[in-house]
């Protein structure tokens, strides 16, 4: 299981080529993003994703283990309905 990058909001916007329909949106002085992604990479082409939360909003050990935790849950759920579909 891995986490992301930091990314401002633009370069998340310019990645997902949604910049000029968001740009009346995103305020003058650019707001840093910081979020925490969960996901599992499977086979050469497909990563589950398996949560993620704003760390700027809840940056406290406590909110990351129970985030972990149930990312953990869904990756355990996602293997064994794998297994018994299989």
């Amino acid at each position: 299981m891995s986490s992301g990058s930091r990314y401002d909001s633009e370069e998340i916007l310019a990645r997902t080529g949604r910049l000029r329909r968001a740009t009346n949106r995103i305020r003058r002085k650019s707001e840093r993003i910081l979020l925490r992604v969960f996901f599992h990479p499977h086979g050469d082409k497909l990563i589950l994703l398996l949560g993620g939360y704003d760390k700027g909003r809840f940056p406290g050990k406590r909110h990351q283990q129970r985030a972990i935790a149930v990312a953990r849950q869904r990756l355990e759920v996602w293997r064994q309905r794998s297994a018994e579909t299989g």
